[in-house]
Parts: C-alpha cells; structure tokens; sequence
C-alpha cells in the first residue's frame, strides 16, 4: 500500500547507544558503514548550503545507519528548525527520538502504517521495507 508519499531512495543514520567497553566499541567501529558525505546529503535532497550543517548534525547525534529521524532530510529539518545551531538541534533530535521511545511506535504502525516493521523501542527493524 502507498503512504501517501512518492517512493524514493533515501540514506539514512542510526542513533545507537555508546559501547560500554573498548573492545565493543572497535567491533561496532569496525561494522559501521562508511561516512556520508556533503555530496551525499545534497544528492539526497538537502541544499547545498545546508548540507556541511547536516553532516555536523550527524556526527553529532553519532547517526550511521538506518534510524527513525535520521534520514538526511529529516536532520536538515531539525537543524533549519534550530537556525543551524547545531547543539540546539542534537538536542531536539534527542528529545524527539526519546519522545518517540516512549510509546508504542510498534503499535502505531502495526494498526496504522504501510507493513514496516517496528522493534519495540520504536526503531525500524533492520531490513524493514513497505509490503
């Protein structure tokens, strides 16, 4: 079924907690997909002159992968909506994606959305795709 959206490709970030020790943090560093770049933001749909802002944003969220809200599109919202001060905009982020934790997204989207698949902490889970 159709979202009311037009399908497109996008490249998204994952917000993942810290490691707690060294040697979990050299194995996630080591899976971590490689970095976005300005021209990827922009390819994505992001003005140029926002797009080393964006990427800012990223980093500092610790975004790398596939994540609710952190979409390239969706940071610029974020930090266009903070005037591209980017630790007013981490923090929005951060309060939005906990906002987002605390109900049941999986719930939501079970009744209502388009055949995703939600993990319980209102994340998409890995590989989800619209039936």
């Amino acid at each position: 079924p159709e979202c009311g959206r037009a399908a497109r490709t996008q490249r998204t970030f994952v917000t993942e907690s810290l490691p707690d020790d060294d040697e979990e943090w050299s194995s996630r560093e080591a899976a971590r997909p490689q970095a976005w770049t300005v021209e990827d933001i922009v390819e994505a749909g992001v003005p140029s002159a926002s797009a080393e802002s964006v990427l800012q944003l990223a980093s500092a969220i610790g975004a790398s992968d596939v994540e609710p809200l952190s979409d390239a599109t969706t940071l610029w919202r974020f930090a266009s909506a903070r005037e591209f001060d980017i630790e007013a905009a981490k923090d929005m982020h951060v309060g939005a994606v906990a906002w987002r934790a605390s109900f049941s997204i999986k719930s939501v989207m079970d009744a209502h959305g388009c055949g995703e698949a939600y993990r319980d902490d209102g994340c998409r889970a890995a590989g989800s795709r619209p039936s």
